[in-house]
C-alpha cells in the first residue's frame, strides 16, 4: 500500500514536468537524450520507497538514517609514481588507473552536457601541479536515437605531474602526502547512477638531496 502511494505521488510529480516540458518546445528528441540524468533523480526516489517499504512503520520515510553501506565499487582506481621518491624542483609523473566494473562504462572529457571523469590533487603549499592528461575515450552510440559520446568502458590510465619546490620539502620533512579524489558517473546500458567521487592517496619520501649532475 505504501509503496503504491508513493508510486502515485511520483507519478503526479513527473507528468507535471513532463508537459511542461512539451509546452515549452522540448522535442520528443530532446527529452529523450536527457531521460539518462532524469533517470538518475528517479533512481534515487525510487532507493528512497523502497527504504520507506523495507521499513514500514519503524521510522520515518525522511526520519534519521541508518549509516550508509559500501557502494558497489564500478570504477576502481589506484594511483602510482614513476619515481621512487621526490626529487625537489624535479617532475614526478603520476599514473591513475583506472578501470570499470563489467557492463559499466564512465564519461570521457569533452562530451557537453555529460559528467566526465576528473582527477583533482590536493597538495600542500608550494607544488605546482600541471593538468592531467586523458586518454582518448572510445565511442558510445545511444540506441534508437543514434548519438555519439566519447566513454571509457575498458581500463584506461590518466597521468599527472607535479614539482615539489625546495620550500616545500623542506616543510614536509622525510615524506609527502599527495591525495585527492576522482569523480565521474558510472552508466550501464540502460541508467546512470548518481554522480561518485573515489578518494586517492600517496605518499612518496624526499631524497635528502638532488644527485649530481654530470658535466657533458
Amino acid at each position: 500500500m505504501l509503496a503504491g502511494t508513493w508510486a502515485a505521488r511520483l507519478q503526479t510529480a513527473v507528468d507535471p514536468l513532463l508537459a511542461a516540458g512539451r509546452d515549452l518546445g522540448y522535442t520528443a528528441r530532446t527529452m529523450r537524450r536527457h531521460w539518462r540524468h532524469i533517470s538518475v533523480v528517479l533512481l534515487s526516489t525510487g532507493v528512497l520507497i523502497l527504504s520507506a517499504v523495507a521499513h514500514g512503520a519503524q521510522a520515518p520515510l525522511f526520519g534519521p538514517a541508518a549509516s550508509p553501506g559500501t557502494p558497489p565499487a564500478r570504477l576502481d582506481v589506484a594511483i602510482t609514481a614513476g619515481t621512487a621518491a621526490i626529487v625537489p624542483g624535479r617532475p614526478v609523473s603520476l599514473s591513475l588507473d583506472m578501470r570499470p566494473a563489467p557492463g559499466i562504462h564512465v564519461y570521457a572529457p569533452g562530451n557537453a552536457g555529460y559528467i566526465p571523469v576528473s582527477v583533482t590533487l590536493t597538495v600542500p603549499a608550494g607544488v605546482q601541479v600541471h593538468p592531467a592528461v586523458y586518454p582518448a575515450g572510445e565511442d558510445y552510440v545511444f540506441g534508437d536515437l543514434r548519438e555519439i559520446v566519447k566513454v571509457y568502458s575498458r581500463a584506461f590510465q590518466v597521468r599527472q605531474q607535479i614539482v615539489v619546490s625546495r620550500e616545500a620539502a623542506k616543510a614536509a620533512g622525510a615524506s609527502m602526502e599527495i591525495g585527492g579524489s576522482v569523480r565521474y558517473q558510472a552508466c550501464d546500458d540502460k541508467v546512470c547512477f548518481p554522480p561518485a567521487t573515489a578518494p586517492i592517496s600517496i605518499r612518496l619520501p624526499i631524497a635528502a638531496r638532488a644527485p649530481m649532475r654530470t658535466a657533458g
